[in-house]
C-alpha cells in the first residue's frame, strides 16, 4: 500500500496552519484558566483576611495589656468559633507567650525559620 505524503506547498501551509492555530488555541485556554484560578484564590484570600480583620478590631479592644496566656487563649478561640467551617485553627502570640484554640495544637507547619521572618517584620502598620 502507497503512503501518501503532502505534496504541493498548499497543503503543507494549511497543516503547519492547523497546528500552529492549535497550539495557539490550547496556550490560551490554559492561560486563561490559570488567570482565573488565581483570581478566585486571591478574591478568597482577601475575604478571609478581612473578616479576620474585622473580628480582630471587635474583640482588641476588650484585651487587657499586657495580655495574659488565658486572654491569648481566649482570643484565638473566639476567632476560631466565629468560623461557619469550625476548620480555623487560630495561633495568637504576644511577645514570649502564645495561645492556641485547639489545646496542645503547637502548629507544626510553623518552621523556625517563618517564626524568625514574622519576629523580624516588626509590628503590622494600621494602614491596612
Amino acid at each position: 500500500m502507497k503512503r501518501r505524503r503532502l505534496r504541493g506547498l498548499r497543503p503543507r501551509l494549511v497543516v503547519a496552519f492547523g497546528l500552529v492555530a492549535g497550539v495557539a488555541a490550547a496556550t490560551t485556554g490554559a492561560l486563561t484558566f490559570r488567570e482565573a484560578r488565581i483570581g478566585v484564590l486571591q478574591q478568597s484570600q482577601d475575604a478571609v483576611i478581612g473578616q479576620l480583620r474585622a473580628q480582630l478590631n471587635e474583640r482588641a479592644p476588650e484585651l487587657p495589656y499586657p495580655p495574659g496566656e488565658s486572654a491569648l487563649r481566649q482570643l484565638a478561640t473566639d476567632v476560631a468559633a466565629a468560623d461557619a467551617s469550625g476548620s480555623r485553627r487560630v495561633l495568637v502570640t504576644y511577645r514570649e507567650l502564645s495561645a492556641s484554640s485547639v489545646p496542645g495544637d503547637r502548629f507544626p507547619e510553623l518552621t523556625p525559620a517563618v517564626r524568625r521572618a514574622v519576629a523580624s517584620s516588626g509590628p503590622p502598620s494600621s494602614n491596612g
